[in-house]
């Protein structure tokens, strides 16, 4: 496990960044959630590929960027539906590419090119109208949805530290216990509560902090999996002392889509 001195500093540092470049401006978001999205693709391919495999990830990352890009130009200055047809070929011609693909994997190479760009940049696009309201930039309510997910990851591993005894999928990951999750829910909960006080909306803020525990949860157990299949402990090395940029932003990127509809919906 990594020293507490070697992911100090990568906390501090890539946090301020981040933070610093959510609350700058439209531009200087949309940039710091396009690096997350590019190394993230990057990644999502360097798990599931071998030395006899080359997957087309220039194509896949591109088809992240495009959909990354559509999504946030939509909620900044809305498109005409019709823009977003251009994404139906986009998603064929990744087929296309994958005929140069080396024959080891060649059966579920496209599949695997598709899903890494779908994987990451749906949630990264719908980020983008999370932090718009009716095209106004309003940056504090990621910064509440991102201190939320470090609210549960902090207080379930505490919780699941002093009282874990039941695990919660062995299997997958085994230091995870029902009483880490259910510490983290009620804490995720309970701050969920607090900021919707100060954004006068408790009731949509509770349900942001249930959709982060539970489907964060689930996104944590989804990427554990997927490092477990390609032999991998971490999905990157890109972060010291923390790993890579799926493994920081796993819950997030899985609990995004259920917190869209709770925004759509309330």
């Amino acid at each position: 496990m990594s020293s507490f001195k070697e992911r100090l500093p990568t906390a501090l540092l890539f946090g301020s960044a981040m933070i610093f470049g959510i609350i700058y401006s439209p531009v200087s978001f949309f940039i710091v959630f396009l690096t997350i999205l590019i190394v993230g693709i990057w990644e999502f391919y360097q798990l599931f590929e071998n030395p006899s495999h080359k997957s087309t990830k220039a194509f896949g990352i591109i088809l992240g960027i495009i959909i990354y890009s559509m999504f946030f130009l939509d909620a900044m200055n809305g498109l005409q539906p019709k823009v977003f047809t251009l994404l139906i070929p986009l998603f064929f011609l990744m087929f296309f590419f994958n005929l140069y693909a080396d024959t080891n994997r060649k059966k579920y190479a496209p599949f695997i090119n598709i899903l890494g760009a779908l994987y990451v940049a749906i949630p990264m696009g719908l980020l983008s109208y999370l932090v718009f309201d009716n095209y106004a930039f309003k940056p504090y309510q990621v910064l509440g949805l991102i201190w939320l997910i470090w609210t549960n990851d902090s207080f379930a591993y505490f919780t699941g530290s002093f009282f874990g005894k039941k695990k919660l999928f062995e299997r997958i990951s085994p230091g995870k216990s029902w009483e880490g999750f259910f510490g983290g829910l009620v804490f995720t909960l309970a701050m969920g509560y607090g900021i919707g006080i100060y954004f006068e909306d408790t009731t949509k803020w509770v349900l942001f902090g249930f959709c982060i525990s539970v489907f964060g949860t689930i996104g944590d157990l989804v990427e554990s999996q997927m490092k477990r299949l390609a032999g991998a402990k971490d999905s990157g090395t890109i972060l010291p002392g923390h790993g890579g940029v799926l493994d920081r932003f796993d819950a997030l990127l899985f609990a995004i889509p259920f917190v869209f509809v709770v925004e759509v919906f309330f």
